[in-house]
């Protein structure tokens, strides 16, 4: 049975917040985000309402700030993924504005990123009488002056976090203006001058992050030499870091200036279709895959559907083989380029001798790459000549925003591939 912390909040019925506390649990209850507390179930008695809801660990925004300064990196991923859940909460069949965003309010666990307090949030269909204004100095001026609101109200509240995060981080001069442009045209006090959604929002942020993280003449020189290209990447056994190779190397082919990627889960896991429809993919119209940022990850479509999405055109293709060899190799062969996911555990070394059988099928393997797993350049001089070139692959905690180390590992690895 899985251990799962929940809490139970006891609401007397005579306290002022009852009400407020009880509204704000229905609407939760309805919502699918996993970046907001699930509510589990409302009860009552004689004397209280009882509120089941998802215990969050980790501190917020705020108290992060107090203790330190937030890299680049945590800057854009913090900023992205709570924008994001606006933008979900702004794509509702009824709208919900949050109302209330501050670093108080933002829950940092890990890489996981939560809101929580909705009890300033309120349905389009609200009246102006329903509004509670939020918090004085994040909060928009129309909320504070009474007037009517819509989704821009949200995106002042964002321009002003960012503003915030910006100050308590440790980035460049050169991005810092670039984001203080974007709060500053988010903050405008007249709403029809306002950044209008929380999309173009994430997109603006998204554009100085990936000019920022990536190096621009590199991933041209990439991107060219990859364009029409089919990467296949196996792992030698289980738990190697297939799925996360695959989305972190697809995640920077888009970076680098490929405009339409396709990644094929052509394995029985299905965990690219899980991690994809919980971080908002959406499903495509006309080939049924999951797609998100320009990227068509076809996993878990019907035969003749998939036959007809893999033949589109596309820049450049990406397959997930899993760790099954024998079935992967024969796909292998087929592609261009070809990357093996490998353990540096001593006791999996013998699984590496399926490249003697490699060589001696044929020999010219330059076009193979072995990334060796949760491994760096001084354990890497342990193994032996396999025939094939070998790169420590980093530790990456989020594949959809890859880290400095992970791009330079692809930079090399493509650079080695004639």
């Amino acid at each position: 049975m899985l251990s799962v912390k929940r809490i139970v909040k006891g609401i007397p019925k005579g306290s002022p917040f009852h009400d407020r506390l009880v509204r704000e649990a229905h609407l939760l209850k309805n919502l699918n985000s996993p970046n907001i507390p699930v509510i589990y179930d409302v009860e009552e008695d004689d004397r209280f309402t009882y509120i089941i809801e998802q215990y969050i660990e980790g501190e917020s925004l705020g108290a992060v700030f107090q203790k330190r300064l937030l890299s680049e990196r945590e800057l854009f991923l913090y900023i992205i993924r709570i924008s994001s859940i606006i933008k979900y909460l702004h794509t509702l069949p009824e709208k919900i504005y949050y109302l209330d965003m501050k670093p108080g309010n933002i829950i940092i666990c890990g890489e996981e990123v939560y809101l929580v307090d909705f009890g300033s949030a309120a349905q389009e269909s609200s009246s102006a009488g329903d509004l509670r204004s939020g918090t004085k100095g994040y909060c928009a001026p129309e909320l504070e002056d009474g007037r009517a609101i819509d989704e821009k109200a949200d995106i002042y509240s964002l321009g002003v976090l960012l503003r915030s995060m910006t100050e308590h981080s440790d980035i460049s001069k050169n991005t810092e203006k670039k984001l203080l442009r974007i709060a500053d045209k988010a903050c405008s006090r007249s709403v029809w001058n306002r950044i209008s959604k929380a999309d173009i929002f994430i997109k603006m942020l998204e554009k100085i992050r990936d000019g920022e993280t990536c190096n621009t003449k590199k991933g041209r020189k990439i991107s060219e030499k990859l364009r029409g290209k089919r990467i296949g990447i196996m792992g030698l056994s289980q738990g190697n870091g297939v799925t996360t190779m695959t989305l972190a190397m697809a995640e920077y082919l888009r970076h680098a200036g490929l405009k339409k990627i396709c990644v094929v889960e052509q394995n029985d896991r299905e965990d690219i279709d899980g991690f994809i429809r919980c971080r908002g993919g959406r499903r495509d119209e006309v080939t049924k895959a999951w797609v998100k940022g320009g990227i068509y990850y076809l996993t878990g479509i019907p035969g003749q559907q998939r036959l007809k999405a893999l033949n589109d055109s596309y820049d450049c293709m990406i397959f997930d083989l899993g760790s099954d060899v024998g079935n992967a190799l024969g796909t292998m062969w087929l592609c261009d380029i070809r990357i093996v996911a490998a353990g540096a555990a001593p006791w999996r070394r013998k699984e590496y001798s399926i490249f003697e059988k490699l060589g001696g099928n044929r020999k010219d393997l330059k076009n193979w790459i072995i990334f060796v797993n949760l491994a760096d350049n001084k354990s890497l001089a342990d193994f032996g000549n396999y025939g094939a070139g070998m790169l420590p692959f980093p530790y990456e905690p989020d594949p959809l925003n890859p880290g400095a180390e992970t791009i330079r590992l692809f930079e090399k690895a493509f650079r080695m591939i004639p």
